[in-house]
């Protein structure tokens, strides 16, 4: 049998799979939200793709990288729409236009677990160290079927896209993707204990008068709920306890501040 005989008889190579289309953004979190800023600033909220590109300056509609962008912001859920109908949405307009501080972070939190990407890098790494850029360029071409040609470039997004979108507050940097601890997620102060009356017992407390104990406003309590999780997570041995210190003494100093 020839060479070419048994060229033809033998099993194809097998094809590397890609990740699928809409599975990762070409563009960061803050290119996107520049997107809908512009849309919402400039435009009003709605406008065509032959505006925004002028708004944007790319040189043309049909440009790969302009093109690239807008999906991207679709992706991260800022924009919406296709076409000649693109506008700012309601996610969007919490990032750029925020009524208080803490609803552009939220904002940036939820942008970045919309692409499905993203989200499942977090879960797998959530609170543990990070390994170095090459054994996150194998996660992602091994677990998420990313080209090895584009593994760079696409972990380079997603690290500042985590940063942009606060997962890199911990001690240590971007050595631990950590979801931001955000105010309503705190939860409401202990409720004061009430007084039970007896008339046995001789009570006559007046409790119509009694008033609650002054609470701390939410950004405090936010605060003083991430120094009790650094606390918890000294010992670990998933974080620098050196760093983690170094941290809890700054927040503590700022306290003594106040």
């Amino acid at each position: 049998m020839t060479v070419e005989a048994a060229n033809r008889g033998a099993a194809p190579a097998p094809r590397h799979k890609s990740a699928p289309r809409g599975y990762f953004p070409a563009s960061d979190l803050d290119m996107s939200v520049k997107v809908a800023e512009v849309i919402r600033n400039r435009a009003g909220g709605r406008t065509d793709r032959a505006n925004l590109r002028a708004f944007l300056n790319y040189q043309t509609t049909r440009s790969g990288a302009f093109n690239a962008r807008l999906a991207s912001a679709r992706l991260f859920g800022v924009i919406e729409g296709r076409g000649d109908d693109l506008s700012i949405t309601p996610l969007g307009e919490r990032i750029v236009a925020p009524t208080y501080e803490e609803d552009a972070k939220a904002a940036r939190v939820d942008a970045f677990l919309s692409v499905p990407m993203f989200r499942k890098v977090y879960e797998f790494f959530d609170g543990r160290q990070l390994p170095p850029d090459s054994g996150l360029q194998n996660h992602l071409q091994k677990e998420h079927d990313i080209p090895e040609g584009q593994t760079r470039r696409v972990l380079r997004t997603l690290m500042n896209s985590a940063e942009q979108a606060h997962f890199f507050e911990t001690p240590g940097g971007r050595s631990h993707m950590v979801k931001p601890l955000l105010g309503d997620e705190v939860g409401p102060p202990d409720a004061p204990e009430q007084v039970e009356h007896s008339q046995d017992e001789g009570a006559h407390e007046d409790l119509a008068s009694a008033q609650p104990p002054p609470q701390s406003d939410s950004r405090e309590q936010v605060r003083l709920e991430y120094v009790r999780k650094l606390v918890s997570q000294i010992g670990s041995g998933d974080h620098d306890q050196e760093s983690l210190m170094d941290r809890i003494e700054r927040l503590l100093d700022k306290e003594e501040e106040r």
